[in-house]
């Protein structure tokens, strides 16, 4: 039902006359008329008695009214809500990222973003795989995603900076605390990497990539811990 419809059926309830509630409305008397019967046809039958002084309610009418105030009510709160969400005032934003920066450098992003904005509530969806959040994302998942820009994306897409990334060497190794490294250097190492599909396996891919090499895979993981241990 048109929520229009519904709020000139209410306002002709509390007025009691067309005249009185057209006038409340800011519409004609013809048009409200309308609305009224459009809204008869829908239910299917008369929900007002149209009186020499007034209206009256019929059954139909009566049942009608508690949830069409409901239904009014509902809709104004959710105006409401989403008003004081833009204005940052109330509401919940649902974060989409990948689980290495939940546990990375999101933590100091998130304490900044409750000292400034304390009545946003953040709720954190957190995924192992790159491909799962963007496939979520594209399905309406979550009113922001972070993470590695997407190889495919129309919507909007906002570079927040860059992440830098180490390469960790076992203690035995002669290049383990050499400083900076060209990354060719370690063509021949065999690899700790991370499982198809987790975030930062085609950061990792495309680097060495470019650095001319495709790396020698010793053992793939999907934790962080695991890998530095490894």
């Amino acid at each position: 039902m048109d929520l229009r419809r519904l709020s000139s059926f209410l306002a002709l309830v509390e007025e009691g006359s067309f005249t009185r509630a057209a006038r409340r409305l800011g519409i004609t008397q013809p048009s409200l008329s309308q609305q009224i019967r459009t809204l008869e046809a829908e239910v299917g039958g008369a929900l007002l008695e149209r009186l020499p002084r007034g209206v009256r309610l019929t059954p139909a009418g009566r049942a009608l009214l508690p949830e069409a105030q409901t239904a009014v009510r509902a809709a104004d709160r959710a105006g409401n809500a989403a008003r004081m969400a833009l204005a940052l005032e109330a509401g919940e934003l649902e974060v989409a990222t990948l689980l290495s920066m939940a546990v990375g450098i999101l933590p100091v992003v998130i304490a900044s973003w409750i000292r400034h904005h304390p009545e946003i509530a953040i709720r954190m969806r957190e995924y192992t795989h790159r491909t799962l959040l963007e496939d979520d994302v594209r399905t309406g998942v979550g009113d922001i995603a972070l993470g590695p820009v997407p190889e495919s994306w129309d919507g909007l897409v906002d570079r927040l900076g860059w992440e830098e990334l180490i390469v960790v060497l076992p203690s035995s190794d002669p290049l383990a605390g050499a400083g900076p490294l060209a990354l060719e250097t370690l063509a021949d190492r065999p690899w700790i990497l991370f499982q198809p599909g987790h975030g930062l396996t085609e950061v990792v891919d495309a680097a060495c990539r470019r650095a001319g090499f495709q790396p020698r895979v010793a053992v793939r993981t999907t934790q962080v811990e695991a890998a530095t241990r490894l």
